[in-house]
């Protein structure tokens, strides 16, 4: 949605994936001036590194902005070397199961780059307590989706689900720590109790 939000008037925008690509990159192409996938060898790519570094300079690139925890990393150790204008880094959750090691480089990058997004208060306050950064370069900006989007699989669900009896729903990514697992073992508990349950998981 920033891709396509960008006045393409006033803006190049330029996509550098750390790794591979993913069902969702042919619909960033219409909406980026470039699309540059590298598939990272190992966690300190310094051949992406410096892919990426030649790439800021080569383009003169004036802002860049990283999401997540290993673009932020990877995106630090770059404009160490390339030093664009401005580096913005966006934090969009806990860091669980991280150790001391991440959150030292994380600290690093905090305190280097210009600006930091979150996606919600609390989001906010726990980085800031983290990495003792100034709450006025902490920015929180909310996840949106917008409300007349809906594609055929969600349609598709909404038809499947029409009639049953309770929706248990849980959005999140269907990693490990989010525990679906414990959700999917109270399940046949549940079934006993409301036969027409239905267990919804979107990720």
């Amino acid at each position: 949605e920033i891709c396509k939000g960008m006045d393409g008037a006033r803006f190049e925008t330029s996509l550098f994936c750390c790794v591979g690509g993913g069902e969702l990159l042919e619909r960033f192409t219409p909406h980026c001036t470039e699309v540059i996938v590298h598939e990272r060898q190992r966690l300190f790519d310094l051949e992406g590194m410096g892919k990426l570094a030649r790439l800021l300079r080569d383009r003169r690139i004036d802002i860049v902005h990283s999401w997540l925890w290993y673009s932020n990393i990877f995106s630090y150790m770059v404009t160490r070397l390339a030093r664009p204008p401005h580096w913005l880094m966006s934090v969009r959750g806990l860091p669980l199961g991280f150790n001391r090691v991440h959150a030292l480089v994380e600290g690093m990058a905090a305190r280097a780059a210009e600006r930091i997004t979150t996606v919600s208060q609390f989001n906010a306050r726990h980085f800031q307590a983290e990495h003792s950064v100034s709450g006025e370069r902490i920015s929180v900006i909310y996840n949106g989706i917008l409300p007349h989007h809906a594609d055929s699989d969600a349609l598709d669900v909404k038809a499947r689900v029409a009639g049953q009896g309770p929706i248990l729903g849980c959005i999140a990514n269907f990693g490990r720590e989010k525990g679906h697992r414990y959700l999917v073992a109270a399940m046949p508990e549940i079934l006993a109790a409301r036969p027409r349950a239905l267990l919804l998981l979107v990720g």
